[in-house]
């Protein structure tokens, strides 16, 4: 699967800016706002999984990725009588060769617990304490049907729908897929843009072009749209380019409404450290608006355009974008990059999976997202090693 951002988009630094200040406007503007792009007629979208990876590319894949941490341990009671109820998540995401684990818990029962599992995924397995584990491999959708027994013979089951998908070429993070396709109204989080390492590997400088390194770049961004099989997405975001010339780094808030270029968001001074927050919501029909906040200097910068793609996905992604010269890869980032207050909408919550995805180049991990914390509602996405 691959992010579809624009080819063009580190080219564009500064160059497009003029232009972008008379397609946006401050929240404070009236409530008019001009489009982000003209209207066009894009084909109908599909969800599309471009290239299955091969094992060799997934052998340091399979590491730190534990979704464990989000469950309270197993619940047993003596005696009580109480009906016993399972608590899980309501789908389970996973990436193809990494390490999956999930504890399962229950509440209620008489006496102590024991867990089974029906399921057709074969890499699947189950403790009797109701640790869920495997290493998926291969891309798709299942389901496992957990059961838990308690001494006096009760039972409870619940069925999780589980998505295994497979890692990427140029992006790491977690997408949010719509059951049945129904699409999405609203994908919205924060994020705190990074700090890039002091130290650059030597690709930075393979192609360079007025010293910005063209063969690495980061990207972390907010959209909806981003799995379909042809280029409709609508998407915003911040993205850093080292400049090799002077030893800084460039960081750029952009907007992009593919098949469209990115726009520079205008008059926006963004410094590492500085938590960023991206709406991209529905107004009516095609109608879509764009928000970009600095909410540590109180800037917003607001659009709304027309998009026409199926919106079968809500995506927060940390990318290293293409550019005309090919793939880059990610600037080093000397923390993890942290997502939270991930918000998405649509008319059926029901059945959405939460599914991750690492960022393989030449056979190595590049960036990963750890586990999906539920008490800040987001993730952390870690560059080469950081978390082992």
């Amino acid at each position: 699967m691959v992010r579809h951002s624009s080819v063009g988009k580190l080219a564009i630094v500064g160059a497009t800016a003029a232009l972008a200040v008379g397609m946006w406007s401050a929240q404070t503007a009236p409530v008019t706002h001009p489009k982000i792009s003209d209207p066009q007629t894009f084909a109908t979208s599909r969800r599309s999984l471009e290239t299955k990876s091969s094992a060799n590319s997934l052998v340091n894949l399979i590491q730190q990725y534990d979704q464990s941490a989000a469950a309270t341990p197993t619940v047993s009671s003596t005696g009580s009588g109480s009906p016993l109820k399972i608590q899980a998540p309501t789908g389970l995401g996973a990436i193809e060769g990494t390490q999956v684990q999930q504890q399962l818990s229950a509440t209620g029962g008489d006496g102590g617990l024991q867990w089974s599992m029906n399921s057709s995924l074969g890499w699947l397995q189950i403790t009797p304490g109701g640790l869920l584990y495997g290493v998926p491999t291969s891309p798709g959708d299942g389901q496992a049907t957990i059961t838990v027994t308690d001494a006096a013979g009760s039972s409870s089951q619940v069925t999780i729908p589980i998505v295994v998908d497979v890692p990427s070429g140029n992006w790491s993070g977690y997408v949010d897929y719509s059951p049945n396709g129904v699409p999405f109204t609203k994908a919205s989080a924060q994020f705190v843009v990074p700090t890039i390492s002091s130290s650059l590997p030597q690709s930075c400088a393979n192609d360079v072009s007025g010293g910005m390194s063209l063969s690495c770049s980061l990207a972390e961004w907010v959209g909806i749209g981003g799995t379909s099989g042809n280029e409709t997405l609508i998407q915003a975001g911040v993205y850093e380019i080292p400049d090799l010339a002077t030893g800084s780094v460039k960081i750029v808030p952009w907007v992009e409404n593919l098949p469209s270029p990115s726009q520079t968001v205008p008059n926006m001074n963004v410094v590492p450290g500085n938590d960023m927050q991206v709406t991209v919501a529905q107004v009516a029909g095609t109608e879509w608006k764009v928000t970009v906040a600095d909410l540590s200097t109180g800037q917003s910068v607001s659009g709304v355009g027309n998009y026409y793609g199926s919106g079968d996905s809500a995506d927060f992604i940390v990318e290293a974008p293409t550019t005309a010269a090919g793939q880059t890869a990610p600037t080093p980032f000397s923390s993890p990059i942290k997502f939270f207050d991930v918000q998405v909408s649509s008319s059926a919550q029901a059945g959405q999976v939460m599914v991750p995805t690492a960022m393989v180049q030449s056979g190595n991990v590049a960036t990963y997202p750890g586990q999906f914390h539920n008490s800040y509602d987001g993730f952390k996405v870690y560059y080469d090693d950081q978390q082992s």
